[in-house]
């Protein structure tokens, strides 16, 4: 975690939906004595998976990051469009001016988001992601 290594701690893939009050219980336990002595935060990207990373580490600030120091600032957050499924998303939306989220991410996601696609399995998922988002960014005209 000094490092700002990402730790991810799975359940078995067996785990059963039943088990997801474990898994809350798992998170709580983990934040308050790894993540309080560490400095860390946790977020999830699947059920039964808690991810464990440096404090304020995010997609959002990994795109803040590219925003900067690859395009100078050129691209505004304003102006991405964000896709997403799963809780460690959740911050990569709320900067992008354009918020999408898959059929299958949760509720609280969808309920972020301007769009709802299909999920990530399906001819509705991806492919009307990049779809919309070509032809709703200007910045990618010509591309």
């Amino acid at each position: 975690i000094r490092d700002s290594s990402c730790v991810v701690v799975a359940a078995s893939s067996e785990a059963e939906a039943g088990e997801d009050e474990e898994v809350r219980a798992a998170r709580a336990e983990i934040e308050a004595e790894l993540c309080a002595c560490f400095g860390c935060d946790s977020t999830t990207a699947l059920p039964g998976m808690l991810e464990i990373v440096p404090m304020g580490a995010s997609k959002a600030s990994g795109l803040r990051v590219v925003l900067e120091h690859v395009y100078g600032g050129a691209i505004a957050p304003e102006e991405i469009m964000g896709v997403g499924d799963s809780e460690n998303d959740m911050a990569l939306l709320a900067m992008c001016g354009t918020r999408c989220a898959m059929g299958n991410a949760s509720d609280a996601l969808k309920e972020r988001a301007h769009y709802v696609l299909g999920s990530n399995d399906d001819a509705l998922g991806w492919p009307a992601a990049a779809n919309l988002a070509l032809q709703s960014q200007a910045w990618l005209a010509g591309v």
